[in-house]
């Protein structure tokens, strides 16, 4: 995996953790091939690239007009699904399951069973804070990425968009 994919995939798995009460809606646009979000701010949709951002006015120009068509296939925009928390348990317990012997997983079983509706999983919560999980977290953080990556090709597969890691 290349820097670039890696940090596309991170922007992605912030994007499809968010919580569905937040603030922010997350895009690709396939003409543009860009990742973007949008986020209300007094009444008014502010446009931001992935790197937070604000888009130039030509950018802007062209992709607000292109939102407002967004359920036609033309438009080329797809909004990034979200994993829902049920989802964010199961994909977490499925590495948890995969985990060799050598670790007491009840802390992390137990914080993955309490998955809220919040911007991030559980485990990258717990395996930050207690460093005796230190070494699991490269592991944790790959797998979840090729989780992501693996979910939103087959999402956009589904709605005819392919869409460009790098």
């Amino acid at each position: 995996m290349t820097n670039i994919q890696r940090v596309n995939l991170s922007w992605l798995a912030m994007a499809m953790t968010a919580p569905e009460f937040a603030n922010e809606r997350y895009y690709y646009d396939a003409v543009t091939e860009l990742f973007f979000y949008t986020k209300y701010i007094d009444n008014t949709v502010a446009l931001y690239t992935f790197l937070d951002y604000p888009l130039s006015e030509r950018e802007y120009n062209d992709i607000s007009v292109r939102l407002e068509l967004i359920d036609e296939e033309a438009c080329e925009i797809v909004e990034i699904p979200r994993f829902s928390v049920q989802e964010k348990r199961a994909i977490q317990l499925d590495f948890l399951c995969n985990i060799e012997n050598g670790y007491n997983l009840n802390d992390l079983i137990t914080a993955v069973a309490s998955q809220k509706d919040d911007y991030r999983m559980a485990l990258d919560i717990v395996l930050n804070e207690n460093s005796n999980y230190a070494p699991m977290t490269p592991f944790w953080e790959e797998f979840k990425l090729k989780t992501v990556f693996t979910s939103i090709n087959r999402f956009t597969s589904k709605v005819g968009i392919e869409l460009k890691f790098d």
